[in-house]
This record gives C-alpha cells, structure tokens and sequence, in this order.
C-alpha cells in the first residue's frame, strides 16, 4: 500500500490478524481528536513491528486496561519512566483533594 492515502471519517473497521511493517512510517499528528464512544473495532491476532518508529506525545490523556507492553528494547525508555512516574504524582495528587 505505499503512497495509500485513507480519508478516515467515519470508518468501522474489524481487523484480524493483520500484521503493519510500519518501519518506514514518519507520522506527526497535530490537534487530533479520537472519539472512540462510536468506534466498533475488533482486533485480533495483531503483530505491529515498529522498528526506529518515532511517537511524539505531548498532551497525551489515556487510560488503559488490561494491556500488556513489552518495552524492553523501547528507545526512550527512560523518558516513558519519567511520563508515567509524572502520570502517577498527578493521580495521588487529585486523590488527595
């Protein structure tokens, strides 16, 4: 699929065993909104190689559950330590308001 460009309003979209070599992928997204209430998705079986694959996530909110991350050739690693130690200061913070 190379030089694909996808227009992605309104799509649902079930995805099985589907397997994205996103190593050549620069991608910088700006003022982005994902309102997933609407969202009918099922994925399975999803391998996602994301060799030198560079995320820029300033102002990021997310809540994830029941994920399992195996970040243990992570490049930034210790950058992601500090977002989520700084994630988890704010959470005990608003606990104790």
């Amino acid at each position: 699929m190379t030089n694909t460009t996808f227009e992605a309003s309104n799509i649902a979209a079930k995805v099985n065993s589907t397997t994205f070599d996103m190593r050549n992928i620069a991608a910088t997204v700006y003022s982005t909104t994902f309102e997933g209430s609407n969202m009918a998705a099922i994925v399975g079986n999803m391998t996602f190689d994301m060799t030198n694959t560079t995320f820029e996530a300033s102002d990021i909110a997310a809540t994830v559950y029941s994920t399992t991350f195996d970040i243990g050739s992570i490049a930034g690693w210790p950058a992601l330590k500090r977002w989520v130690a700084k994630q988890q200061d704010a959470a005990l913070t608003a606990d104790k308001l």
